[in-house]
């Protein structure tokens, strides 16, 4: 995800706008990870670690969401805009 400055860590944060008041997991954050590559990237995590399918929002982003041994969400996002 090419915002601000390239090659330095970056931290975002979203709006939680699901019925529940929280999200459905302990600490309810999700770590994301910038690459260019996040479908190839997340096909490689998904051979060694739980995945969700990813995700593609055309124009957007491509986001591969996996979790920990703990059950947290971790993704990759790659921008496309």
């Amino acid at each position: 995800m090419e915002s601000g400055q390239p090659h330095l860590t970056h931290l975002a944060s979203n709006l939680w706008r699901r019925p529940n008041p929280m999200p459905p997991t302990n600490g309810g954050a999700t770590v994301t990870f910038g690459r260019d590559d996040a479908r190839a990237k997340s096909d490689g995590l998904c051979k060694v670690v739980r995945c969700d399918p990813v995700e593609e929002i055309p124009g957007m982003v491509i986001l591969g969401t996996f979790y920990d041994p703990d059950g947290n969400h971790l993704q990759i996002a790659q921008s496309l805009a």
